[in-house]
């Protein structure tokens, strides 16, 4: 577990929505939140390594724990992303769910491996689960998707849905070697410290299937998703690229009607919306009713995540 793994939110109030925090668990233990602990004492302890030496705190045995001596309505999930088999954060979901807690997470595992269970658990027992950002970050590729297919379908998707991958691709395209692309990417706090799950395509792969299942009601897992990385790339893919007059790119598509999804390095050409640049991110949608809509926004980022985070929580429905 990393910073603010796991955030508790107490009830909100009947005149405005407000947000009481109720406890912070990391890879340490948890800290239970009294009303004299204020956040900057929380967060100034996190970042000096301090953080069980607040009153409250105490051990954990395992992430569950911290699910289960919650005294909350909703758990926020930031765990990192496990795509083997989603655990610990599958496990503290499905454990949160039938506490009868909500749920809004930025871990993509669970939902890429095992949306259909998630959602069932969570309509079986009257609770809401909220991901919006486990996709594009701060900008609302599910949400728009959702205005996008009303009175109608999405037939297909295409998309460049990792801000990593394209970063690096970018600097590729003018001049800099993978590795070189890659150091800079991780010194601006784009890329993190193991970037394999994105260069490998699996962070491109879960995106792809949560958009897909969220969207259409498909019950696509990661294994349906046919994926190659951008670890092959090399200055001759970006020659052809560019003679084919575009810019290479790591798209992700989903076709309804062929039920596909894929992930592959594409030459993109250069009057098409998802060829974007830098960290950013592009989703095409295409609906039953002949209508193609694009969103475009910055698909990585800390306060991007936060800020997706903060738009699901504030979305929740009053209990």
């Amino acid at each position: 577990m990393s910073l603010a793994d796991i955030i508790s939110v107490g009830k909100s109030s009947q005149e405005m929505r407000t947000l009481q925090l109720s406890a912070v668990a990391d890879s340490t233990g948890m800290l239970h939140v009294n009303d004299r602990t204020a956040l900057s004492e929380i967060l100034s302890a996190k970042r000096n390594g301090t953080l069980q030496k607040l009153d409250g705190w105490f051990p954990l045995k395992d992430a569950r724990e911290a699910v289960n001596s919650a005294d909350a309505d909703v758990i926020v999930d930031c765990t990192t992303t496990n795509y083997r088999d989603a655990q610990p954060s599958l496990d503290c979901m499905l454990a949160a769910i039938r506490k009868g807690m909500d749920v809004v997470t930025a871990n993509k595992g669970p939902l890429a491996l095992q949306m259909r269970l998630i959602m069932d658990e969570a309509s079986k027992s009257g609770r809401s689960v909220k991901f919006g950002a486990t996709v594009g970050g701060g900008t609302p590729f599910i949400d728009f998707g959702m205005m996008c297919s009303a009175g109608t379908e999405i037939r297909s998707m295409s998309g460049v849905l990792n801000g990593t991958t394209n970063y690096v691709l970018t600097r590729m395209g003018e001049g800099l070697s993978m590795q070189d692309a890659l150091a800079e990417a991780k010194d601006s706090g784009i890329a993190e410290s193991d970037p394999a799950n994105d260069l490998k395509g699996l962070d491109s792969a879960a995106k792809i299937v949560i958009l897909a299942n969220s969207l259409t009601g498909a019950g696509f897992s990661m294994k349906d998703v046919a994926i190659t990385g951008i670890e092959g790339v090399t200055v001759d893919s970006l020659a052809e690229a560019r003679r084919a007059g575009g810019q290479l790119r790591l798209v992700s598509t989903y076709d309804a009607a062929l039920r596909a999804l894929s992930v592959s390095p594409l030459p993109v050409s250069i009057s098409d919306h998802i060829n974007v640049s830098g960290m950013n991110n592009a989703v095409t949608y295409r609906t039953a009713n002949g209508n193609e809509y694009t969103l475009i926004g910055a698909g990585a980022g800390v306060r991007e995540t936060a800020r997706a985070i903060l738009r699901d929580l504030l979305s929740l429905p009053r209990r």
